[in-house]
Formats: structure tokens, C-alpha cells, sequence
């Protein structure tokens, strides 16, 4: 099979534990370009060099740059790359340079998206099972932990306004975010999303989303709206809004005895309560 004409390169940037490799797996599922999360190397060399050593250094990049070519010249559509890029070290710019001149040079195509979450919202992050399962270099907690406050401390991992007039650049706040809803909503150019009145925000935060995506490239996504039906809050058995958390839903894989005995109790007439 032939290589494709245009390969993608999509870098995730951001600090550590921001949620790269997760938005990434997202944007993978959806597009069929691979995830390359960065502990795929780092991990890798750790086993023989230690981090920070200068043939740590060398084989991190070399591997990356090898993978990172077979991809571009392969049949693959391209890659999704996460990368901590610490902005005041002109070593890390050189080396996106060389990255991204593979799919440059090749008629491709190359993007960026840079997410920031506040510190205390990442050392939360860098304790979930997903990240961990990945990235073993992260399971002793305390050094993962004094890495990020470290790497915080020692560079610049914001990149601030320096690249908000370019086209090919996506700065995200994904503090407060869902990656997979935001990508499913975007994805189908969604005019209206049917949510219950409680899941409004959600929507909100996605017309945020659009709105940013929009000023980079135009006016590619519809901003959706939140469409309620007549009931747009649906009550529980005690009459606040369903939810497993109060203890008043009835689920559809109820046994009908179970159905029954939960209706009964319900309150259909407020004026008779004694």
C-alpha cells in the first residue's frame, strides 16, 4: 500500500498530567491517526540510562524522530505526538522543528493543541488509573508528584499569547472539560444537543470550545444549542431531579416487583400529603 500524499502530525502539548495522552486517545479513536504519547521512549530508555542523562537524551529523541519518519513515509494517515514543551528552552523548540519538518517535508500537514489546567487540578490527574496503567515511570506517587512540582517550578510550560495569531495553533483550557463530549458533539457539527436542563453546561462549555476553534480557522463548527423537551428535568420517586446519588430512580433493568413497589411510593399529589 501506498503512503499517503498528506500525513498529519498532531502535537498535544501541555504540562505534565494535564490530560495529553487522554485527549489524545480521544482524537485517535475518532480520526484513525496513531496516538505516540512521550513515556512510550521515556519509559523505554529508562530501563538501561537515567532520566536526564545525556544518553538518556539521545535515544528519547532519536526514537522519536525514527518513529515519527516511519510513520510519515508508511501508509498510515499520520500520528497524534504528546510532548511537554518547555517554551524558554530553545532545545524543545529545535526539536518540534525536526518533528514536525518530517511531515512538513512529505506534503503533510502539522497542528498543535495546547491544554492548561491549574496545578492542583493536575496532581489529581497524575493519580488516575488510566495514566498510571500507561506510564509506569508515574506509579511511585510521591516522585511522580515532586516531578511535576519540580518541572513547574524550573520551566516555562505555558506558552501565554506567543502563538494566538497563528492558524495552525489551538490554545484549550481543559480544566473543567470533557474531552470525549466535546469531541463526539464538534465532530457531528451539532446545531442542537438534546441534554436535560441539568447537563446545560456541558453544552456551554462546548460553544466555548467552538467559538475558539472558530477564530483560529473560521467558521467551520455551528455553535450548538441546548435543546429541552417539555420535561426537561426528569423527577425521581421523592420528586427531586432523578439520580442515583439521592436514591430515587427507578431503572430500566428493574424487576417489575421491584418497578411497582417504587412507584407506589411516589408522590403524585402534593395536596394530599398529611
Amino acid at each position: 500500500m501506498n503512503a499517503p500524499k498528506h500525513p498529519i502530525l498532531v502535537f498535544v502539548l501541555g504540562p505534565g498530567a494535564v490530560g495529553k495522552m487522554t485527549v489524545g486517545a480521544e482524537l485517535a479513536a475518532r480520526t484513525g491517526l496513531k496516538l505516540f504519547h512521550n513515556h512510550q521512549t521515556i519509559d523505554l530508555v529508562l530501563q538501561y540510562f537515567p532520566f536526564g542523562s545525556r544518553p538518556f537524551g539521545r535515544l528519547v529523541t532519536e526514537f522519536r524522530r525514527r518513529i515519527l519518519e516511519e510513520i510519515a513515509a508508511s501508509h498510515l494517515p499520520g500520528a497524534i505526538f504528546t510532548y511537554v514543551w518547555a517554551f524558554d528552552q530553545p532545545g524543545d523548540h529545535e526539536e518540534v522543528e525536526t518533528y514536525a519538518s518530517i511531515f512538513r517535508d512529505r506534503g503533510g500537514s502539522v497542528f498543535f493543541a495546547e491544554l492548561q489546567a491549574p496545578q492542583d487540578i493536575r496532581l489529581q490527574r497524575n493519580e488516575t488509573a488510566f495514566r498510571l496503567g500507561q506510564k509506569p515511570l508515574k506509579r511511585d506517587l510521591t516522585e511522580s508528584r515532586r516531578q511535576l512540582l519540580s518541572l513547574d517550578l524550573q520551566y516555562q510550560l505555558d506558552s501565554g499569547d506567543r502563538f494566538s495569531d497563528r492558524d495552525d495553533y489551538l490554545k484549550l483550557d481543559n480544566t473543567n472539560v470533557s474531552a470525549a463530549q466535546a469531541a463526539d458533539i464538534i465532530m457531528y457539527k451539532a446545531d442542537f444537543v438534546p441534554v436535560g436542563k441539568d447537563q446545560a453546561s456541558h453544552v456551554e462549555l462546548t460553544r466555548e470550545i467552538v467559538r475558539r476553534f472558530n477564530n483560529f480557522y473560521g467558521d467551520v463548527f455551528p455553535e450548538p444549542k441546548a435543546l429541552h423537551t417539555e420535561v426537561p428535568v426528569l423527577p425521581g420517586t421523592d420528586g427531586r431531579k432523578m439520580s442515583k446519588s439521592y436514591g430515587n430512580a427507578i431503572y430500566l433493568v428493574d424487576d417489575p416487583d421491584v418497578v411497582r413497589e417504587e412507584a407506589r411510593m411516589m408522590i403524585t399529589d402534593r395536596t394530599r400529603i398529611k
